[in-house]
């Protein structure tokens, strides 16, 4: 909720919030240990309050109240816990490349947030993997774009045929979507006007000209309540071990539907 909401409900931004939130973030100490490389803090020292501050300031509606700013299209996937140590790495590995060597270049065409999310999902298990600084024509067929992300892992964990199987998939209880129309205009953003970028996807010729907010036809109460998703996996993964042999994945997540439904 702090992340994404600021911890409170949508309404207008305006300077009372804005510092509410900045405290926030330094009492937590997001960015402590963290160097910013922007002009802005080569002024400041790092750690100190008045560095802390500036970095909760730069980044907010980016980093942290996402929501201020942008309106979200999500995707909830569960995975397996074990594989938590080896997103750590993962992320410090990509983190120190760019500490330890030259500062980091966004790049809208060659390394962006959404490469970056693509390539820790894969670590968990959900996707393939994308190429990142590659020479021009290899990266074009290499492409990340925010928007055509969201539609990517709800295709791939919301809105997939479900199969029986003996492992780990996307595709499973839990796996929701969820959509958050951003945060009133107020002093600090402006948010009337929100245009997403979304490439046509020629690997989904029924698809081809969808967008993120297209895609709200998909809310369903099943695609976005946990209880009345846990009740139509229940369904399911009771109707695949019918039809299958004495299957571990599936008894356990059959066994996680049901508690799902008896909790409070």
């Amino acid at each position: 909720d702090l992340i994404l909401f600021g911890d409170i409900k949508s309404k207008a931004i305006h300077e009372e919030d804005i510092k509410l939130q900045v405290k926030k973030i330094t009492d937590l100490k997001v960015f402590e240990g963290v160097k910013l490389k922007p002009a802005i803090f080569q002024t400041l020292q790092m750690g100190t309050p008045e560095y802390l501050e500036q970095a909760a300031i730069d980044t907010l509606g980016t980093d942290h109240a996402v929501n201020w700013a942008r309106e979200l299209h999500c995707v909830k996937i569960p995975f397996n816990k074990n594989k938590l140590k080896s997103v750590a790495e993962f992320l410090n590995q990509a983190n120190l490349k760019y500490k330890d060597g030259p500062e980091y270049k966004w790049s809208m065409i060659s390394n962006n947030c959404a490469h970056l999310a693509i390539n820790t999902s894969h670590v968990l298990g959900i996707n393939g993997s994308i190429g990142t600084d590659q020479f021009i024509l290899k990266q074009l067929t290499d492409l990340a774009v925010p928007a055509n992300l969201f539609m990517m892992y709800a295709d791939l964990a919301v809105l997939k045929k479900p199969k029986a199987k003996s492992s780990y998939t996307p595709v499973q209880v839990g796996s929701l979507l969820g959509y958050y129309p951003a945060f009133e205009t107020g002093s600090k953003f402006d948010t009337k006007d929100l245009r997403m970028m979304t490439l046509p996807r020629i690997t989904k010729p029924f698809k081809l000209l969808m967008t993120p907010r297209k895609y709200k036809k998909y809310q369903t109460i099943e695609n976005t309540d946990l209880k009345a998703n846990a009740a139509k996996w229940r369904t399911l993964y009771s109707k695949f071990l019918q039809n299958s042999a004495s299957n571990e994945y599936l008894e356990n997540q059959l066994q996680l539907s049901e508690e799902i439904l008896r909790a409070e």
